[in-house]
């Protein structure tokens, strides 16, 4: 048998069915955007985590010219390494073919990688589908390229070496590799055959790249470049040049960048949603007890106490808490698991298999609990010691306008207008919380479509970085003389530069080495790329020994400067050189650049590693074309080209990253505006609901359901408009400092700052948007009372 404390709690949540709604979403929303915050950041943490663990990455990475098992097993047994693997990793051109001989689509990059496939204790992968042994003539595919490439089991491909021979592979089957870039931000496709194939390809079955895991207590900075020092002592012993040498960060995942971005914009705009909510939660708890006044007058004349009191509405808090989170961690888990859902797509790892977090869940109780109670103490304990007297005549009623009273209002603002205005203003209180939260709202969109505009004027900014349209890079120097005659016999070709490349590395200011870092050496006056000073000048023809870096050497070495002189060690010479100054770079390998000048001074005269062209026809078809042709040129004077990159490449690299931001961020916006809805709907409801009898006077003289419609719509818009307002004052500062955050996050520069101005008339139209579908409930409410029930209302 229930006590009849409990039968009015139910009743009163039963009784009125939409303030309940209004109560359960208030509380609701807060308690999901905490859960998919918190579950979100869960699975991509440990979908990042478990997919590094399962490729078991190497620590250490090098480039040498060619070694057979016998080096391998000389590495092996120096002290601390752990595991050594070799493979053969070289870059291929490839399309879509037919056994017949013909291409049937244009060339893609590709990346091809010979292994033992029987021995892979480190840089794993994992078999899918089809075949495990891939035989003459077959070849297995990493299996996301195969959505993107357009391909399936079965398909022939083409691939082209850097000589330009081709051959007719068939995909056999795919594989998993959580250590590789997916197709879909690399643009890449990684290809795998078993190492007694690769004869298929090259001239040799020597592998070029060594891949070290070294033991746990070897694990630290300093101990991981002793072993590199060792090994590259014994490769140089052993009569094997050293090309580069890369130390991986520790427990690094490659999407590290881009899932630490999309964590800082959750914690960033669940910020706002909390506090958002909370302001929702008291406002809607508030006039749940204002509603209830008198009832509390009638209840303390019966002997009701006031400890009583504040423990049954303090129950009935709870009560709804309860309603809010059996919706709001379910539909929390089901937003995580949707967002996650294609993170095998983008960030390859699978987020199915992990489970959820405990904490999160703990918090999204904690906060769907401990916070309405909170916000609701003061309100309560306030309204369980209101006097009989006061409680019966329904409070002390506020009066509007006592220090902003309009003598004469204009003519041409009728009375129903003046009537909406007052109305907006009466509960000041409630007002602000209304407020507050349509300006989160407000601000957060705004913010948004700033972001956007800054990302795009970055891109914009970023594509200028580079003027070229094709960039090759060749297997070994040759002199520019010759590739000039080569180009020149190439009728498409509008301009060719010739850079030399190299690769070197630097003392750290701990005294370590650092790993190797691609320079390259363009004329001091190029026209093939105008890159963007973040910090200090570019080149010049007087500075000979000083150096141009990216911003990506920001992650691995923070506390570099404009102005330090760094010993850089290039072709086993070392030269101290001036960093001149830090170049933004979107995205990418770390760069530096040296003029050709300070090349020649390393000893490397005759080095044009890189060729630049730009073509003539406009569209991208034709430029391929042209740069296809130059290749041809090149294979046919005996010239290989390991690699050719277009800025188109680029661009779209740089488009997916920025789309996945620009995904989130909606999101968010949209779960803001749904809470910018229900605040305002919850203020109008309530506002009518205290204004029951003012309704029935209207009734009496005359007023119809469209006066009162607009009189609730109106009122609805100028809380709207008002909010909109101190949207776009709140949207200036902080758009800015969440671009800057974000640009850091990705790229280790703010970005291109760009206040999107045509967002505050967007805005506008959405606040207009908001506060008519926020007053439909409320107005039909009141036009469908009777004015016999208005004036008896309580």
């Amino acid at each position: 048998m229930l006590s009849p404390r409990w039968k009015k709690i139910l009743h009163d949540v039963w009784e009125d069915k939409f303030r309940t709604l209004l109560v359960v979403l208030s509380i609701s929303l807060g308690i999901i955007g905490v859960g998919v915050i918190g579950q979100t950041n869960y699975i991509l943490s440990k979908g990042m985590e478990n997919g590094y663990k399962t490729s078991s990455p190497a620590n250490i990475v090098l480039k040498l010219e060619g070694f057979g098992a016998d080096f391998l097993h000389k590495t092996e047994r120096i002290k601390g390494v752990k595991e050594a693997v070799g493979k053969s990793v070289f870059p291929v051109e490839f399309q879509k073919g037919t056994s017949t001989g013909s291409q049937t689509s244009s060339w893609n990059h590709g990346v091809l990688l010979a292994m033992d496939f029987q021995h892979m204790p480190i840089e794993r992968f994992y078999f899918r589908k089809g075949s495990t042994s891939p035989r003459a003539g077959e070849v297995l595919i990493e299996e996301t390229s195969l959505a993107h490439f357009h391909l399936k089991i079965g398909d022939s491909i083409w691939i082209e070496t850097s000589n330009g021979k081709k051959h007719l592979m068939k995909i056999a089957g795919t594989v998993y590799d959580s250590g590789k870039m997916t197709a879909l931000l690399s643009n890449n496709m990684f290809m795998y055959i078993p190492v007694n194939q690769l004869k298929q390809f090259s001239d040799t079955n020597k592998m070029n790249t060594l891949f070290i895991a070294v033991d746990k207590r070897e694990a630290g900075n300093r101990g991981l470049r002793d072993i590199a020092l060792k090994i590259r002592i014994l490769a140089k012993t052993s009569g094997i040049p050293v090309y580069s040498t890369v130390i991986t960060e520790k427990g690094r995942h490659w999407a590290y960048d881009i899932v630490h971005s999309m964590i800082l914009i959750f914690t960033k705009f669940g910020f706002l949603i909390f506090i958002a909510s909370i302001g929702l939660v008291m406002n809607t708890v508030m006039s749940l007890l204002k509603g209830q006044l008198k009832q509390i007058g009638i209840m303390q004349v019966i002997g009701a106490a006031p400890r009583q009191l504040f423990a049954m509405y303090t129950s009935t808090v709870l009560f709804y808490s309860f309603l809010s989170l059996s919706v709001g961690i379910p539909a929390s888990i089901w937003g995580a698991r949707h967002i996650t859902a294609h993170s095998m797509e983008m960030l390859n790892f699978s987020s199915s298999y992990i489970g959820l977090s405990s904490q999160v869940v703990c918090s999204q109780i904690l906060i769907g609990v401990i916070v309405p109670v909170l916000v609701s103490f003061y309100p309560i304990y306030k309204g369980s010691r209101i006097s009989a007297r006061e409680a019966i005549q329904g409070g002390e009623e506020s009066q509007p306008f006592q220090r902003f009273y309009i003598r004469r209002w204009p003519h041409f603002i009728s009375s129903t207008h003046i009537l909406a205005f007052r109305n907006a203003f009466r509960k000041k209180g409630r007002l602000a919380l209304t407020l507050g939260t349509l300006a989160l709202t407000g601000t957060t969109i705004i913010s948004v479509a700033a972001i956007y505009s800054s990302m795009q004027k970055t891109k914009a900014q970023s594509l200028h970085y580079t003027k070229y349209d094709y960039q090759l890079e060749l297997e070994s120097p040759v002199g520019t003389k010759k590739l000039q005659k080569i180009i020149q016999r190439v009728k498409g070709v509008k301009k060719a530069e010739f850079w030399g490349m190299a690769s070197g590395s630097y003392k750290q200011r701990n005294g370590l080495k650092s790993s190797d870092l691609m320079i390259l050496a363009p004329k001091t006056a190029t026209q093939m790329i105008d890159p963007e000073m973040a910090e200090g000048t570019w080149l010049t023809s007087k500075d000979k020994h000083t150096i141009v870096l990216d911003t990506n050497i920001l992650r691995t070495d923070p506390g570099i400067r404009v102005g330090d002189k760094l010993k850089f060690r290039i072709n086993n010479k070392e030269i101290p050189l001036k960093i001149a100054g830090l170049a933004r770079k979107a995205a990418g390998e770390v760069v530096s650049y040296i003029s050709p000048e300070t090349l020649q001074s390393f000893q490397l005269k005759d080095s044009t590693m890189l060729i630049n062209i730009t073509a003539k026809p406009a569209v991208w078809k034709g430029k391929e074309k042209i740069a296809r042709e130059v290749k041809e040129q090149l294979n046919a004077n005996k010239v290989n080209v390991s690699q050719m990159k277009s800025t188109k490449d680029f661009q779209q690299g740089l488009e997916v990253r920025f789309n996945i931001e620009l995904v989130l961020l909606s999101m968010f916006s949209f779960l803001l505006a749904c809470i910018a809805v229900v605040g305002l709907m919850g203020n109008i409801s309530l506002n009518v609901l205290e204004r029951k009898r003012e309704v029935g006077i209207l009734r009496s003289i005359g007023a119809g359901d469209k006066s009162l419609y607009f009189l609730v719509t109106a009122e609805s818009m100028v809380i709207a408009l008002s909010g909109w307002f101190s949207a776009i004052l709140l949207s200036f500062p902080i758009s800015k400092s969440i671009s800057d955050e974000v640009g850091y996050s990705l790229f280790q520069t703010p970005l291109d700052y760009c206040y999107s101005y045509i967002s505050i008339w967007e805005w506008l139209f959405l606040s207009c948007f908001i506060a008519l579908a926020a007053s439909i409930f409320p107005a039909r409410n009141m036009a469908k009372t009777q004015i016999r029930d208005v004036i008896a209302y309580e």
